[in-house]
């Protein structure tokens, strides 16, 4: 958990005029639109305060049932393969009180997401290539 907060806040300390932050695994392959995704839904952090984070999975995509590359679903359930936070929600709340130990489920917390939801698409944008699949 340590070094997920470490990376995020050398992130936006390096960047001071970077409003958004993203979160890659090492392990994962993203799609060619991967940046372009987050570029667009991005702003969706200014016009809606619903919004907890933007992610590029999707757990139900599976080929065959997932069809729209325009289509954007929400979750209240946290998605952490290949994410964006917003600065102002890491800097104000997640950044003060963030865990040394499984910050994934500390996260998910109803107290974090205080009732924000997760902006996701039909189809994935980012895939997990772990050698033991782990996701």
């Amino acid at each position: 958990a340590r070094h997920y907060k470490f990376t995020l806040t050398t992130l936006f300390d390096s960047n001071p005029t970077s409003k958004y932050g993203i979160i890659v695994e090492d392990d994962m392959i993203v799609s060619p639109d991967f940046f372009e995704y987050f570029e667009v839904t991005g702003g969706l952090y200014r016009i809606d305060p619903s919004v907890y984070c933007i992610s590029t999975w999707n757990d139900n995509g599976f080929s065959g049932r997932a069809k729209d590359a325009k289509r954007l679903l929400r979750s209240d359930f946290f998605m952490g393969l290949g994410w964006m936070v917003d600065r102002v929600i890491y800097e104000r709340e997640l950044k003060p009180h963030w865990p040394s130990r499984h910050w994934d489920h500390w996260i998910r917390a109803d107290a974090r997401r205080k009732g924000r939801e997760c902006v996701y698409p039909e189809i994935s944008r980012n895939c997990n290539t772990g050698s033991k699949f782990l996701h």
